[in-house]
């Protein structure tokens, strides 16, 4: 199950639980509602939940994951040279932060803004990297989606 079908669920759910809490507070103030006013209404919030979810899940992953951001993230590399991680990130230009992806290869790791490749580390990766790599993902710094 991916993410944002789990953010999308996780919204629909509370939207339902907003939407049953407007009936909750009418009726806790004193309104006379039937039953057949709190079951519509369950059912209207049931719903609205569940269209809200849905469309939240679908459009965060169209703006999320769109094409603009898949094609300008590929970078060329060796034939002998493997991805390991690639992860949306900043790189500080002075005080100006640049986006852009970065890329850790089994030789290198590389920040591949918009316009332009910085290696910011070439060779072979020492044992002490792949530590503090290990570290940040296991702290949730990095993700691999």
């Amino acid at each position: 199950m991916s993410n944002k079908f789990k953010s999308g669920l996780v919204f629909g759910f509370a939207m339902t639980l907003f939407f049953l809490s407007r009936t909750a507070i009418a009726w806790i103030a004193g309104e006379d509602l039937s039953t057949n006013d709190i079951l519509k209404s369950f059912f209207a919030s049931l719903l609205a939940g569940l269209v809200s979810g849905f469309l939240f899940g679908w459009l965060s992953n169209k703006f999320v994951a769109g094409s603009i951001i898949t094609k300008s993230s590929k970078f060329e590399y060796d034939k002998n040279e493997t991805i390991i991680l690639q992860t949306p990130a900043n790189h500080f230009v002075g005080v100006d932060a640049v986006g852009g992806n970065l890329f850790l290869t089994d030789k290198r790791l590389i920040f591949k803004s918009h316009n332009q490749i910085i290696i910011i580390m070439s060779g072979s990766l020492t044992s002490q990297t792949f530590l503090m790599l290990k570290l940040l993902k296991l702290l949730d710094c990095l993700t691999t989606d």
